[in-house]
C-alpha cells in the first residue's frame, strides 16, 4: 500500500518471516530494498538469513556508516562492501547482487567494486529476519520499505 513503510527503534524491532525455501537462492541472488537510515553511527541488521555457527545464509547490513552483503558458503563467510560510504541520512536504494562470477552492492544506483564470489550458497534452515539481528544483538534503527528477493541476477530482472 501506497505510503507504509515498516519502522524500526534500533533497540529490538524486527520482523520474522519463517523459513521458506523460496528464500534460498543457491547461485543467483538479488536482495533490494529501500531503507530511510536515522543513525549512521548505529550497526543495524537489515535483511538476515543466515547461521553463523555453519557460515550459511546471506545478510545485507549496516556497520559504520558502510552497507555490507555477505554470503556463506557452508565453510566460510565472503563480505562485501559497498565503496560508497553513507554519508547522508535519509532514504537511500540498497541492493546486494550475488552470481556465480561476482559478489556486490549498491546504494542508490551505484555499483561498489565487484569481488569474485566464494561459492554456491548454502543453507540451513534458519529464519528471515528483517531489521534484527539476534545472533549479533543488532538492530535497525530507521524506516524499511519495498523489500525484494529474487532468485536471479539484475541482469535476468
Amino acid at each position: 500500500m501506497p505510503g507504509y513503510y515498516l519502522s524500526f527503534d534500533g533497540l529490538d524491532d524486527k520482523v520474522v518471516i519463517p523459513h521458506s525455501p523460496t528464500l534460498e537462492p543457491v547461485n543467483k541472488l538479488v536482495v533490494e530494498y529501500f531503507a530511510f537510515i536515522d543513525n549512521l553511527g548505529n550497526p543495524g541488521a537489515f535483511v538476515v538469513k543466515y547461521d553463523n555457527a555453519i557460515n550459511a545464509g546471506y545478510a545485507l547490513f549496516l556497520w559504520g556508516g558502510v552497507i555490507y552483503f555477505q554470503a556463506g558458503n557452508g565453510s566460510s563467510w565472503a563480505y562485501y562492501n559497498a565503496t560508497k560510504v553513507l554519508s547522508s541520512l535519509g532514504w537511500h536504494h540498497i541492493c546486494g547482487e550475488h552470481t556465480p562470477t561476482k559478489h556486490t552492492v549498491y546504494i542508490d544506483g551505484v555499483e561498489g567494486t565487484p569481488s569474485a564470489n566464494n561459492g554456491a550458497i548454502v543453507y540451513s534452515g534458519t529464519d528471515l529476519w528483517i531489521g534484527g539481528n539476534a545472533p549479533a544483538g543488532t538492530f535497525y534503527s530507521g524506516y524499511f520499505d519495498e523489500l525484494r528477493i529474487y532468485n536471479g541476477d539484475l541482469i535476468d530482472l
